[in-house]
C-alpha cells in the first residue's frame, strides 16, 4: 500500500513548494494505445460541410462517421463499442 500524499494546500490555505521531484514524476500527453486496440489513428480530408454536420451532432461525432462508413461499406461491426 502506498503512503499517503502530502496535501498541496495546508490548513492555512498556503500552497506547498513544488520541487523538481514533483515535476519529474509527471508524464506528458495521452497514455499509449493498448496493444489490442481495434481502432487505428489516421488523417483524412473531408469536405467542410460534412465535418460541420457531424460536429454539430455533439459528442461522439467521430464515432458516428465510423458507424456510417461501416453501413455504407456493409462491413460487419466486430465490436459493439465501435458504434
Amino acid at each position: 500500500m502506498s503512503k499517503p500524499r502530502k496535501p498541496y494546500i495546508d490548513e492555512n490555505g498556503e500552497t506547498r513548494e513544488l520541487d523538481a521531484a514533483f515535476f519529474k514524476k509527471g508524464v506528458r500527453g495521452r497514455p499509449p494505445m493498448p496493444d489490442g486496440a481495434t481502432k487505428e489513428r489516421i488523417t483524412i480530408r473531408l469536405d467542410r460541410d460534412l465535418v460541420e454536420h457531424y460536429r454539430a451532432s455533439g459528442r461522439g461525432w467521430q464515432s458516428m462517421i465510423n458507424s456510417d462508413l461501416r453501413k455504407v461499406t456493409k462491413l460487419e461491426n466486430t465490436k459493439k463499442q465501435d458504434q
